[in-house]
């Protein structure tokens, strides 16, 4: 991650309309994932269960629901060998991961990212494959390792793979704004690409962004119980 990745933080309308409102403003740089803001940062390590999209044999992107690991630096996938999934990153190592929050919809951090290393439970370094496993099995469920949901009939096999975020692009809502804590109202992107991180929000005090992180908005106006008053239209 020494090249390190783009953080973009877009114009917002939380404090009323601007030129240029939802377009990315200004860009800094990131190394680590700690360097995205804490309102998203911290959405890494909560037990929210992620979409990751793999380009599929037919060119099209096939979603799947996934439990979200890193290790400060890069993302960590872990999926079972015999399964399509994991023959797909293979041939089409690029990757997006998409974190929602479940208490809000529109605070959300969508990664990019390339996977540049594969480590098979089956090879000399195998044991670091079935302690990530036991850790994110843990982090899910609240329940003590080992990793419960192995297929009984067969002698199911993991492999992790570490990508690298090429951009990411963090959004928040009105409930998340980039200064301060939550209002309390109820809420109703090492070898490989340089990582990125985006962030998009309706009306984030501050949403940052990298070519590999990305976030939309929900369609304007908007009057439901989380936003008020124009929204992004993106």
């Amino acid at each position: 991650m020494a090249e390190g990745f783009t953080i973009a933080t877009f114009k917002h309308v939380a404090d009323g309309l601007q030129e240029g409102q939802f377009a990315v403003g200004e860009r800094r740089q990131g190394t680590r994932l700690d360097d995205l803001d804490p309102i998203y940062r911290e959405l890494l390590d909560r037990p929210i269960t992620v979409t990751m999209a793999v380009i599929g044999p037919d060119g099209r992107p096939g979603l799947t629901p996934m439990w979200f690991d890193h290790d400060g630096e890069k993302i960590l996938v872990n999926t079972a060998s015999h399964r399509s999934k994991c023959g797909w990153i293979r041939k089409n190592p690029q990757l997006t991961i998409l974190v929602v929050n479940p208490d809000n919809p529109y605070h959300w951090v969508s990664i990019k990212c390339t996977v540049v290393n594969e480590v098979s439970e089956d090879g000399p370094d195998g044991a670091r494959v079935t302690a990530q496993l036991d850790r994110i099995w843990t982090k899910y469920t609240g329940a003590e390792p080992p990793y419960g949901l192995r297929d009984p009939a067969i002698d199911e096999r993991r492999c992790c793979s570490s990508a690298a975020s090429t951009a990411s692009r963090p959004s928040a809502s009105p409930e998340h704004p980039r200064a301060g804590p939550p209002t309390g109202r109820p809420a109703s992107r090492a070898p490989g690409p340089p990582p990125a991180a985006r962030t998009g929000c309706p009306r984030p005090r501050g949403a940052s962004e990298s070519p590999s992180v990305r976030g939309r908005g929900p369609p304007a106006p908007c009057n439901g119980p989380l936003f008020r008053g124009s929204c992004n239209p993106l």
